[in-house]
């Protein structure tokens, strides 16, 4: 197929071009890496400009020469330092994980104990709820009592 929008190469033709493989440059276009647009049949096309930056920018990256022995021991020792401040950094980060991981599990014993109490709460309010219908009930009947009690009579009802 011809590739009728020069500013667009196929998926393969990205990759042969960046010497990396086909999944590497769909990873590449569906991470933002690499621009590309779909096509109608379902085909990834690439921005060729796109392709031009990730391989300026690969070149902008200073590449080991082979030099002399003290220009590789400074090279190694380079390495080194920066390992040791990965490794540095990955111990700081183990101890942060561990420390949320504690406020996590407080948390989440904190939210139960919270839970426990509001059903508790919901049930203390339903039984108090049905204590306050009942006292209801018993002074609604005392006040159609006390409403015979004190109704007006018949004379003769006073005399019995």
């Amino acid at each position: 197929m011809v590739n009728t929008n020069p500013g667009n190469m196929s998926t393969g033709t990205a990759a042969k071009a960046l010497d990396v493989s086909l999944q590497t440059v769909r990873n590449w276009v569906r991470s933002g890496k690499l621009s590309g647009t779909q096509t109608a049949s379902g085909r990834v096309r690439v921005d060729a400009a796109s392709v031009d930056a990730v391989l300026r920018a690969r070149s902008a990256v200073p590449r080991p020469t082979t030099g002399t022995p003290a220009s590789l021991e400074t090279t190694l020792s380079e390495i080194q330092h920066v390992l040791g401040e990965l490794q540095s950094q990955d111990l700081a980060s183990t101890r942060l994980l561990k420390t949320v991981e504690r406020e996590r599990d407080r948390f989440r014993a904190e939210a139960a104990a919270l839970r426990d109490a509001s059903l508790q709460l919901v049930s203390a309010a339903s039984e108090t709820e049905a204590g306050v219908q009942k006292l209801l009930v018993v002074l609604d009947r005392q006040r159609e009592a006390l409403v015979q009690l004190l109704a007006p009579r018949s004379p003769e009802d006073l005399i019995r």
